[in-house]
């Protein structure tokens, strides 16, 4: 319930609350405005209460996170609100160190693992439309993560071609 603070006017109707500021769940700063009879700065302290993804055990750093090793658990938020809630926002990402169990998963913790490495086998992908694929070998001549642009050498041919990385061990030709 929303009234009126004790020096200002009474409001014909509740006031309207405004988010001023919602960075930080568990502190924002609001405004309580009765039209244009007045505005009155407010601070809430908030407990906010979400299902994310935790460790399911204890997981090793540069190990790939997955339905098995991770779990959903409700949480308070309120400190930490880049928790993560999706798997798919994270399946395949590993964590930059050890993960205990119920370690709750942020971004920080984790990167999107080397797909390709240089001097590493690699297949060279030529798609056309859905119905044609092209494939050769290659060499790769740096690292690259998925959608990272690596230069390639077909082992075929010799020639060195830019190529993005769609997978592990896959490349396709940058038109």
């Amino acid at each position: 319930m929303v009234s009126a603070p004790e020096n200002e006017p009474k409001c014909d109707k509740p006031p309207e609350v405004v988010v001023v500021d919602g960075k930080h769940p568990g502190r924002m700063k609001l405004e309580l405005r009765c039209g244009e009879a007045w505005r009155e700065p407010v601070v809430a302290r908030v407990k906010l209460h979400a299902e994310v993804l935790v460790a399911a055990q204890d997981i090793e750093a540069g190990a790939a996170l997955n339905a098995q090793n991770l779990r959903r658990e409700a949480r308070d938020l309120s400190a930490t609100p880049e928790a993560i809630g999706a798997l798919d926002a994270v399946e395949g990402f590993v964590p930059r160190r050890r993960l205990r169990e119920g370690t709750l998963l942020q971004a920080r913790l984790l990167h999107e693992p080397l797909l390709v490495r240089r001097g590493q086998a690699v297949r060279i992908v030529a798609r056309h439309g859905g119905a044609v694929a092209v494939e050769v070998a290659g060499e790769s001549l740096g690292n690259g993560k998925r959608g990272d642009t690596v230069r390639v050498r077909n082992v075929a041919s010799g020639r060195v071609i830019e190529a993005r990385v769609m997978g592990p061990d896959e490349v396709e030709p940058l038109k």
